[in-house]
């Protein structure tokens, strides 16, 4: 029988260590944690943090779409300026 995967446990903002020092041959390497899971905070201010960011990061998008179009058609044109 096929057991139904269980999601792993939610990822604690407060808690988080973002991942481990593994010693290797003669050097360290860090080993990160995975991060793609569901996350849980106590802070109401990160909820606000995080709309903000989301809202910047969509305006810096806007612009990029934009600029890269503008750069395009300038490189169409040639020495023609906008």
């Amino acid at each position: 029988m096929n057991k139904a995967l269980t999601p792993p446990p939610p990822l604690h903002f407060e808690s988080f260590a973002p991942g481990v020092w593994l010693q290797q041959y003669k050097y360290k390497s860090f080993s990160p944690v995975t991060v793609n899971r569901a996350w849980l905070w106590q802070d109401p201010r990160i909820n606000t943090l995080l709309e903000q960011a989301t809202r910047a990061l969509g305006e810096l998008n806007a612009v990029l779409r934009v600029l890269s179009e503008l750069l395009q058609r300038r490189l169409v044109l040639g020495n023609y300026h906008l």
